[in-house]
């Protein structure tokens, strides 16, 4: 209730809107039936007006929004009247049923589509198309009117002044000038009810001077007696209309299916994007399968009354926010008063002018087409975009709108696949001696990636993989195809996959085996929610199966250490994986003289772990190098809800624990708050691990008793961790150059 008085005005000001506008509506969508078919049109207009505003609120999900008959619906539907007139036994009194038929299916596929959570996909269709089907909707508008205006009977009579007629050519200029110049002198009076006032002031005016005016008894120039009434009569009515529908045959239906889902996405995407505009100005967010629910519901009740079908309308909901309307209900009100104005006004509906309601189309229309466009002309990058609007407002204006909903669809799927194949396929490419998998590799085994690390390429995809860019894929991939012994494809960031990509791959991999190469797919998301299963994809289509010359791994850090391994192996280099390593063979210390290492081998202790026991964890206080004699240890970075990222895997002969045992605790900071050291990873063995221990305590004894192999200790030390540094320099470097 807070809000009740002031939806109340903005409901009775939005009907001022909507009532002339619908029945001016109407009044198109009936004109190829014939003029004796004028007043049912307004009719259809009123019933539209009525249906969708009490209904499209309280169902909908945007608040201030008000739904009537809107031009786009007016220009479908008489496209789809002059249609089905020419179908072999169709009767202009039969037309009537089909539309309203027509009316309830679209209502029907907006209800589905909001079902179906298809709210949020409307909004996606491309820019370009929706503004040339707007743009022929207004240019049909405007066209369809002009003769109206001029008094003659078909467009062409609008370029011969002999055939003009001057009354309605008076009336029509006066409401044309009036609904231009209306915003520019008030905004508080909406210049569409200025026009109407200004239109009919014209006529009676002209009807001085004119006696047969006067009079509704033969006079062409107004709407004339509805005949119909709210009571009994009026409603057996319309259902005797639904008991006699007419011939139904295939060709029928087929122009109602196709007129009915145009008229649906259509009405749906001027709804949806009057609904953006509300939230923008009223500081909310729609639900737009709500609202499509509402729309639904309210085509539906109007169709079924045989009204017209319509949309959430820009000019009447920024009629009701202006005048205070705040919630849904303002809507609803804007439906009851054209209720209570249809029944309590009808006898003055039938003198409504109809060059009145012409003149407020034809500008209506205008400022339907989207003048914007035409600057996509002056530049090479929309070029394309200017002639795809083009081409959806030219099968309008010289076909029909059907047409030039099929000549959208085509032309969206055209544009989407021009935006996937844009984007480049290949979002990185690397060598081996460049990228290296997160397991530390000793001195020497390094030596021989950074040579012959370039047999491995690594490329990381990203997008669609489907037919649009399954050819970029494989242009680009070709020379590394004849230099490559592994080729690495990082999926992670790849969508979907579909099989003429998949036939592409099967060619390369083919390739790569007749040179005793390797295919290596990674990251193929097994658990992808809402994304495609790519590994479920690619086994159904017996990808794998095809070429034993194709391995999967999950996760590219481990396809990059199988590669390392594989090329390591091939080297000749052994390791003593199953024996226990002394001192001199850590690789650490292998260039050290004998009394060096007994030197250092007599502060060092010895540990042993099983596998997956904690070496240490995260915050611990600790000092010790650990250097590992047999096994594997993993450090891992513990994230939320029990997770864990791996940063990197130690083997034999290698070591760990270097920061802390570096770090100077006399000098507090970000990592040792309280003067101590604190672990910043967990390190967790990978089977028996058997390991040396030097802690800093011990190490700093050595120093002051063995200067010197404590000094060349910290020197083989710096040199080894100044090495990994220059190999996270290399990856560094390598990612941001791709």
């Amino acid at each position: 209730m807070r809000y009740a008085g002031a939806d109340i005005l903005g409901g009775f000001t939005a009907m001022l809107i909507t009532i002339p506008s619908s029945i001016a509506f109407g009044m198109i969508i009936y004109s190829p039936l014939g003029e004796g078919f004028a007043a049912q049109g307004a009719l259809a207009g009123i019933v539209g007006a009525i249906a969708l505003g009490l209904v499209a609120p309280l169902f909908g999900g945007t608040p201030s929004l008000v739904s009537s008959p809107c031009g786009p619906a007016a220009a479908v539907l008489a496209a789809f009247t002059a249609e089905v007139l020419k179908l072999h036994g169709t009767e202009p009194s039969q037309v009537p049923v089909l539309l309203a038929l027509t009316t309830v299916i679209a209502g029907i596929i907006q209800l589905l589509t909001a079902g179906l959570k298809g709210g949020r996909l409307i909004k996606y269709i491309p820019y370009p198309v929706i503004s040339g089907y707007l743009s022929g909707v207004g240019i049909l508008l405007m066209t369809g009117q002009l003769p109206k205006v001029f008094g003659v009977h078909s467009f062409t009579g609008v370029f011969n002044p002999g055939m003009w007629c001057i009354e309605p050519l008076v009336i029509g200029v006066v409401t044309i000038a009036a609904m231009i110049l209306a915003p520019r002198l008030t905004k508080k009076i909406p210049a569409a009810m200025v026009s109407f006032s200004a239109g009919i002031a014209a006529y009676w005016v002209t009807a001085l001077f004119i006696p047969g005016l006067s009079s509704l008894s033969g006079n062409t120039f107004v709407v004339g007696y509805l005949g119909a009434s709210m009571d009994g009569a009026f409603l057996s009515g319309i259902m005797g209309r639904w008991a006699n529908p007419g011939i139904m045959d295939y060709e029928h239906l087929h122009v109602i299916l196709f007129t009915a889902g145009t008229l649906a996405v259509l009405l749906s995407i001027d709804t949806l994007k009057t609904s953006v505009i509300v939230d923008a100005l009223t500081n909310t967010r729609n639900d737009p399968d709500k609202e499509l629910r509402g729309q639904g519901l309210g085509n539906i009740a109007s169709g079924l009354f045989h009204g017209m079908a319509g949309a959430g309308t820009m000019g009447a909901t920024l009629v009701n926010i202006s005048s205070g309307g705040k919630t849904r209900l303002s809507g609803f009100y804007a439906g009851l008063f054209a209720l209570t104005a249809f029944v309590a006004l009808r006898p003055f509906v039938a003198w409504v002018p109809i060059p009145v309601l012409s003149g407020i189309l034809i500008v209506s229309g205008y400022r339907i087409v989207d003048k914007n466009s035409l600057k996509l002309l002056l530049q090479r990058s929309t070029f394309f975009d200017f002639l795809v609007i083009m081409s959806v407002v030219i099968s309008a204006v010289i076909l029909n709108l059907i047409v030039a909903s099929g000549v959208g669809v085509a032309f969206a799927i055209l544009l989407f696949l021009r935006e996937q194949t844009r984007v480049p396929i290949i979002a990185g490419k690397s060598y081996g001696n460049q990228v290296f998998s997160k397991r530390k590799r000793l001195p020497d085994e390094m030596k021989i990636l950074y040579e012959s690390g370039q047999n491995t390429v690594i490329y990381r995809l990203q997008g669609s993989l489907f037919f649009g860019t399954s050819e970029q894929l494989y242009s680009e991939i070709e020379p590394s195809i004849r230099t490559c012994r592994f080729m690495i494809m990082d999926l992670n960031r790849v969508i979907s996959i579909d099989f003429t990509a998949i036939h592409r791959l099967e060619h390369a991999a083919r390739q790569l085996a007749d040179r005793g190469g390797i295919l290596i797919l990674t990251s193929l998301l097994e658990n992808s929610g809402e994304r495609q299963n790519k590994k479920r994809y690619l086994e159904d289509m017996g990808f794998a199966a095809s070429n034993p010359h194709v391995l999967f791994f999950d996760e590219l850090d481990e396809a990059l250490e199988w590669t390392e391994e594989a090329l390591i192996s091939a080297s000749g280099i052994t390791r003593k994986e199953d024996a226990v390593l002394s001192i001199g063979e850590l690789g650490l210390f292998a260039n050290m003289e004998t009394d060096v290492l007994a030197t250092l081998s007599s502060y060092m202790k010895q540990m042993d772990f099983s596998h997956k026991e904690v070496i240490f964890m995260t915050g611990e206080d600790g000092d010790e190098i650990f250097f590992i004699r047999k096994g594997t240890v993993r450090i891992l970075l513990p994230l939320e809800r029990g997770r864990h990222h791996l940063l990197a895997v130690f083997g034999q002969g290698d070591f760990f624990g270097d920061m802390c045992f570096l770090e100077n605790t006399s000098y507090p900071g970000l990592f040792t708050p309280h003067g101590k050291n604190r672990r910043s990873a967990d390190a967790v063995a990978d089977g028996d691990v058997s390991l040396y221990v030097l802690t800093r305590e011990d190490f700093r004894r050595m120093a002051v008793s063995h200067p010197r192999p404590a000094g060349i200790f910290y020197e083989e030390l710096a040199g080894a961790l100044s090495m990994r540094l220059r190999q996270t320099t290399t990856e560094l470097k390598s990612l941001q150059e791709a």
